[in-house]
């Protein structure tokens, strides 16, 4: 860790500019050139989820972190969830086999759900009509990019866009370019087989992906750790055209926690998909449409009881973008979607959501950026709702952004809230509430982007957020019987900052580093539960020779307050430092790469009681034909 450290300040403070890198890219949606400081700014120059629309990220009027391809691949990363640990301002945790995710300590909902974040997939929602969760451990097999919006989203995109947006934007064929498969090894009997085949013939491009991964796990606490995953996807574009369709299917065993552990309790998963959408952009007019059916089912075979969840979300949305004139540029939309949840013994429920939104891009002075615009989502459970958000962006030079904003959000009540009916014993009972109200979130925002010289970037950025109405669970005892039901009584205050530097000091070396600070407290002053106040991120990429790649991550999470489900009492988790390293080799069309995980071997905890891996590694051979 140390090291790291050292060689993080010797890069940052030798650096300068007569070692800057010069490059022009050209984007093959916008054919807009960009300049070497604006690839100083983020790898990604265009980004496509803070507005919904291509938009240059200097000129986003959100808080935007962008995971690359590249990223994923220097990482040796394979799930979301690990992808997402680097980001700033991002928290994930597992309790064994699941997984929360949530952003600038706004964690999930009741039983520990990452339902305060919108998942999208190339703009298509995810979250689970049910429960209003998602899995954190998504395969990246066919992902081109990961866009990260930290801060409230429902002025465009409406229900759980809560604490931010995460979309996955996946590969076209023409990312792929070939035919690559892959295959690899590691221990505890741990196999991977990739296959990305992709063209671009003219006007016509595809692409399919298929993943096999299989492990019989670590045993850390028993034998119960078995897990088998397979999925396909696939691609089509035509002109403005584009059908995307996949299949997902997982089935591991739920070894539990110390102190509740178990050898039969396992969890089957599967997810069908299918998405058609059309996009076409005239001289000032732009209009974008799709529709989309996305289906899971859950197995949960625990503590001797099945348990089936269900959900099915069909949505279509429809977009157009006016550029009235050189300063002003009008989006508005409508997106409609239904929402189909079952639980075993709890029936089935059904919901429809209309919102519309419109935003209003003002350019009042050549350097500054304002942005205006609003959603009201009419909903046939729970009140309707409106969120605004007022954003201004300005553009100081080439090398500075400074960026101010505020923003409103929401997050819906989920079928599991209001509707469930569930004996836990004979004296304890689990209730929904129909009478919910939606949580509402206020966040203020100042940040400001600098590029120091050509090969230094930095970003700040300053946070407050207000949380009301929140969904706690109040409980109440009659006649020897304890009732547990949910209540818009929880409320939450959180300020912090994120400190982010990227420096690439010499062209076969980069590094970057972030460091997050947040303080969020409850209405009566509690510290909020797994919300670590100090983060910090580091990375090396070392690429020597033209073949050969070196990749070493660190991630320092401070400690936090957690929960002991065996005392029923909060308790702190000490903090903890995980160092993962990659090495890559590239010879001719052969790639070979190791990966080690949690290099140290560090002892530590996420959640109470639940263990986490122990040092693995990870060897891939693949081939580009």
């Amino acid at each position: 860790m140390h090291i790291v450290l050292a060689l993080l300040i010797f890069a940052l403070i030798t650096s300068s500019p007569s070692m800057a890198f010069s490059d022009e890219r050209v984007s093959d949606d916008t054919k807009t050139k960009v300049t070497a400081e604006e690839i100083a700014f983020e790898e990604i120059p265009i980004v496509v989820t803070a507005s919904r629309r291509p938009q240059k990220i200097r000129e986003a009027p959100s808080t935007i972190d962008v995971i690359t391809s590249e990223d994923i691949k220097n990482w040796g990363v394979f799930t979301l969830d690990e992808a997402l640990r680097l980001i700033p301002g991002m928290d994930i945790r597992r309790l064994g086999v699941f997984h929360t995710i949530s952003m600038r300590g706004i964690g999930g909902g009741l039983a520990d759900r990452s339902d305060r974040v919108l998942l999208l997939v190339d703009g298509r929602r995810i979250n689970s009509a049910w429960d209003g969760s998602f899995r954190g451990d998504i395969p990246l097999t066919n992902v081109e990019r990961v866009e990260v919006i930290r801060g409230p989203g429902s002025s465009l995109y409406g229900p759980n866009a809560f604490a931010g947006v995460i979309n996955i934007i996946t590969k076209s064929g023409d990312d792929v370019d070939g035919i690559n498969p892959s295959i690899g090894t590691g221990g505890d009997e741990t196999y991977l087989g990739e296959v990305l085949a992709g063209k671009r013939w003219n006007l016509l491009d595809g692409i399919i992906t298929s993943r096999y991964y299989e492990t019989d796990g670590q045993k850390l606490l028993n034998e119960n750790e078995e897990f088998r995953e397979s999925d396909i996807f696939g691609k089509i574009k035509y002109k403005g055209i584009t059908l995307s369709a996949g299949h997902d299917k997982m089935d591991r065993g739920v070894p539990g926690r110390i102190g509740r552990s178990s050898l039969t309790d396992d969890w089957e998963y599967e997810d069908n998909f299918v998405d058609l959408s059309y996009g076409h952009q005239w001289e000032k007019v732009g209009v974008n449409l799709k529709g989309y059916l996305n289906e899971t089912e859950s197995l949960y075979n625990l503590s001797g009881q099945s348990t089936d969840v269900d959900s099915k979300v069909s949505g279509v949305d429809a977009q157009g973008t006016w550029k009235i004139n050189k300063r002003n540029l009008l989006t508005a939309g409508i997106d409609l979607y239904e929402d189909k949840g079952s639980q075993t013994g709890q029936g089935t429920q059904s919901a429809t959501n209309t919102g519309f939104y419109i935003e209003h891009e003002m350019k009042p002075l050549e350097p500054m950026i304002l942005t205006l615009g609003g959603r009201y989502d009419i909903h046939s459970v729970y009140e309707d709702v409106f969120t605004p958000r007022l954003s201004a962006v300005y553009l100081l030079g080439e090398m500075t952004t400074l960026r101010a904003s505020y923003g409103e959000a929401f997050r819906a009540p989920s079928f599991q809230d209001l509707y469930v009916d569930m004996w836990l014993t004979s004296t304890i009972h689990n209730v929904g509430n129909k009478d919910l109200k939606p949580e509402k979130v206020k966040t203020y925002e100042l940040g400001i982007n600098h590029s120091f010289t050509e090969v230094i970037t930095g970003s700040l950025n300053l946070f407050y957020t207000k949380a009301e109405d929140l969904v706690v669970t109040q409980t109440t005892r009659a006649g020897g019987i304890k009732t547990n039901a949910p209540a818009n009584i929880g409320e939450a205050e959180i300020k912090g900052f994120e400190l982010g530097l990227k420096s690439k000091p010499f062209k076969f070396l980069s590094l970057f580093g972030n460091y997050s600070y947040q303080d969020g407290e409850d209405a009566d002053g509690n510290n909020l539960l797994y919300a670590p106040k100090n983060k910090f991120n580091l990375g090396i990429n070392i690429h020597p020779v033209e073949y050969a790649y070196l990749n070493l991550t660190a991630r320092y999470v401070g400690n936090r307050d957690g929960y002991d489900y065996n005392t029923r009492q909060n308790v702190t988790l000490e903090s903890y430092t995980v160092t993962d390293l990659k090495l890559e080799g590239n010879w001719k069309k052969v790639t070979a790469a190791l990966a080690v995980y949690n290099l140290f071997n560090e002892i530590y905890e996420e959640t109470k009681d639940y263990l986490t891996p122990e040092r693995s590694y990870l060897v891939t051979v693949g081939y580009k034909f």
